[in-house]
């Protein structure tokens, strides 16, 4: 998953995509990859864990619930690492000097079903351990692979990204939407 996931990231974004490597002597995981647009970057986490049976077939919505809370949680402390990383000079700083706006993206490998209270809920649990805090933050979205994959066409015919997300993050009731979803209703 990963290994497919940078190499379309590669694609999608070519010299202003980056692999990350945590430097010497970093304490904790960093994210896996950032997209520079100048002073806005795109800070990718990604998951490919599965969950079991019971979880997808929403057999047990506690369950589910808390799956998607520990995955999401877990992605949004890697990618605060990583901001505040880059907010000291820990991560190449100067090709990422100039960034003032992040936005957090977890790219997951499972479709996950975000309704509005559950987009609510793991909020309040990245928000009750200070993670993905300020002005300077946009809010996380959860996008699945496929999504990414899908808008490689309408990217390589001049869609921005960038703008997709800030049109994304800038309605509350498009936090939680799926991005190709957001894209179909956008228009």
């Amino acid at each position: 998953f990963e290994s497919y996931a940078h190499a379309l990231l590669h694609r999608l974004f070519g010299d202003r995509y980056a692999r990350l490597v945590a430097p010497v002597g970093h304490v904790g995981k960093l994210a896996d990859a950032i997209v520079s647009f100048g002073d806005s970057a795109v800070v990718f986490e990604m998951k490919a864990k599965m969950f079991p049976e019971e979880v997808r077939g929403a057999t047990s919505q506690e369950r589910l619930d808390k799956k998607l809370s520990e995955t999401l949680v877990k992605g949004a402390r890697q990618i605060d690492a990583t901001i505040a990383a880059l907010r000291t000079g820990g991560i190449a700083a100067g090709r990422f000097a100039g960034v003032r706006r992040v936005f957090p993206v977890i790219l997951t490998l499972e479709r996950m079903p975000l309704l509005p209270s559950m987009y609510r809920s793991i909020q309040g649990d990245i928000t009750a351990e200070n993670l993905l805090i300020g002005d300077h933050v946009a809010p996380w979205q959860a996008i699945q692979i496929d999504d990414l994959d899908a808008i490689e066409g309408p990217m390589n015919a001049g869609m921005d990204f960038l703008e997709v997300l800030e049109d994304k993050t800038g309605h509350e009731h498009a936090l939680y939407e799926e991005l190709v979803s957001f894209l179909h209703r956008a228009g």
